[in-house]
């Protein structure tokens, strides 16, 4: 019985060819060389061994002296150790067919490396034909530009290190003149900071000027368009009484008024006159005011005298001769100056209440301002309107300045 094994690729079986069991004396005779092309067949597919097939050949042959089965079997599972035997590259068997394409597909691969071969030989063969006609004088020629060329750019090394130990030096003389400048810089910041404070504090110096001079300039508005001589001599009424800066002018019996806050009414009324009289630059005919307080008089220029506008009167409305002609000469001037506003004027102005000597009408009624022979009711009615007629006097010469 034959012995059978697989094929490693396919899986089919496998059975030994009959031709190399078949050992009679008659084949081995007649084709002693058969076996042993087999077998080196069998040693190629497989591999190289560790025998030679010499050895196989006559273990065979000596197997095959032994007649029978047993020689048959024993000569078959030899042949199939050696096609799948452990010592081998293979280490399984193939079937013929897988065989055939193995060698077809190791001859193509021959095939390619053997044209590869060829082909890198005549590479090497155009170089060597290359090589051979490359002259020396090309060589020399050639050899002779590049040593032009390596002395040109030894001089072109040359003077760039120059040039670069140039621009050391220059980089060197530019950072000095750098720190030179940002120090320079820094002055200049410190000094920007020193007049930038002191702008600073003329700013605030100008604002408060012109916060001051706003303030001035208000204030100055507001002057102009007061009257200084209603600020500073304020004539008013207080029930039957005239006043000026609150001294009440006049006497009364059920209002006891003191005589030194008459005497004090009569020399704010002075001052005020005398100082209307200087405002329209007026000199007065035949009298002279000398305005001092609560003693104030008014000096005539025809005798002399001092009429004391002024009086040490009790608590009694009595007689006052002296004091009756400095109001009558009071009058005189309070008259003169009301002329005067009539010919700045030009037409017919008139004061309030018409004053003629020593009287003062009020709605034809006449009152005297002496107190001799006359009442208190009546004294005190006359002073009012002279204090009316010297506001409206004061009222025109405002207006004029």
């Amino acid at each position: 019985m034959c012995k059978t094994g697989r094929c490693f690729t396919c899986n089919r079986s496998i059975t030994l060819d009959k031709s190399l069991l078949d050992r009679g004396p008659e084949t081995e005779k007649a084709k002693p060389v058969d076996l042993s092309s087999r077998l080196s067949t069998c040693s190629i597919l497989t591999g190289a061994v560790r025998f030679e097939s010499g050895e196989l050949l006559s273990s065979v042959q000596h197997d095959s002296a032994n007649s029978g089965l047993d020689s048959y079997m024993t000569v078959t599972a030899k042949l199939l150790d050696v096609i799948a035997n452990d010592s081998t590259a293979v280490d399984h068997p193939l079937c013929q067919s897988c065989a055939d394409r193995l060698m077809d597909c190791l001859d193509q691969n021959l095939l390619r490396a053997e044209e590869e071969c060829r082909e890198y030989r005549r590479i090497l063969d155009r170089l060597d034909a290359a090589d051979e006609q490359l002259s020396t004088t090309s060589l020399e020629i050639e050899l002779l530009n590049l040593q032009q060329e390596e002395s040109s750019l030894k001089e072109e090394l040359l003077r760039v290190e120059q040039l670069g130990k140039d621009i050391d030096v220059q980089i060197r003389k530019e950072q000095e003149n750098v720190e030179l400048i940002i120090e320079h810089e820094k002055e200049l910041w410190r000094t920007y900071r020193d007049y930038r404070r002191k702008v600073l504090d003329l700013d605030m110096e100008i604002q408060g000027a012109k916060n001051h001079l706003s303030h001035s300039t208000t204030l100055l508005n507001k002057l102009m368009r007061s009257n200084v001589f209603d600020l500073t001599f304020h004539i008013w009424q207080s029930g039957q009484f005239g006043t000026i800066n609150g001294f009440r002018l006049g006497h009364l019996p059920k209002h006891n008024v003191d005589w030194s806050e008459v005497n004090a009414a009569l020399g704010q009324t002075v001052l005020l006159l005398y100082s209307l009289l200087k405002k329209v630059d007026l000199d007065l005919k035949g009298y002279q005011l000398v305005p001092f307080g609560s003693y104030s008089y008014i000096r005539s220029l025809r005798d002399g005298k001092e009429l004391r506008l002024f009086t040490e009167g009790g608590a009694k409305f009595t007689w006052h001769p002296k004091f009756d002609q400095a109001i009558v000469a009071f009058i005189d001037c309070l008259h003169q100056l009301e002329e005067h506003i009539r010919l700045k004027v030009g037409g017919d102005y008139n004061l309030p209440y018409r004053m003629q000597d020593d009287k003062i009408e009020d709605g034809g009624i006449e009152y005297s301002v002496r107190t001799h022979l006359n009442s208190e009711e009546r004294w005190t009615k006359a002073m009012k309107c002279m204090l009316t007629n010297l506001k409206w006097a004061l009222a025109w010469v405002a207006s004029v300045g």
